[in-house]
């Protein structure tokens, strides 16, 4: 966070400890997704999103929300994934469990999406097993995040 934006804060809020700004839900325990600033995590919190998360997600609805976001890249190449022909493309098969190629995308957008109220996360190095053009710049670029 730049000295100009910690002052703004500080002097908008009338808080000396501010940490930044953000306009993710903020993690830890439970999903904070209000507007304002968080005490707990010195967050002035922008432009939140709204969320319906259950208190208590059933194995049925993290499966759904898993083949939601699974459902995006439908026609990525993961190297070991089950693919299905769908008259048009080659598709992955979302009635199968994602491979490892996968699994390891999914966890970096995860992180990607998270990364603005984690204190540490771990990086992710996509590497090639094809030739140019199989896919790891696409990872990438599917999990930037602002």
């Amino acid at each position: 966070m730049s000295a100009e934006t910690t002052i703004f804060i500080q002097l908008a809020l009338g808080v000396s400890n501010a940490a930044g700004i953000t306009s993710a839900p903020l993690l830890g325990g439970s999903i904070r997704a209000g507007e304002g600033f968080d005490q707990k995590t010195r967050f002035f919190c922008a432009n939140v999103p709204a969320l319906e998360v259950p208190e208590r997600p059933t194995e049925s609805q993290a499966r759904a929300t898993l083949r939601t976001i699974r459902a995006v890249f439908p026609t990525f190449p993961f190297a070991d994934s089950e693919r299905v022909w769908d008259g048009q493309l080659e598709l992955v098969d979302l009635r199968k469990r994602p491979g490892l190629d996968e699994s390891s995308f999914l966890v970096g957008l995860m992180t990607a999406v998270c990364r603005p109220c984690l204190y540490l996360a771990s990086g992710l190095m996509p590497v090639a097993r094809q030739p140019s053009g199989s896919g790891p710049a696409n990872v990438c670029s599917a999990q930037q995040s602002d």
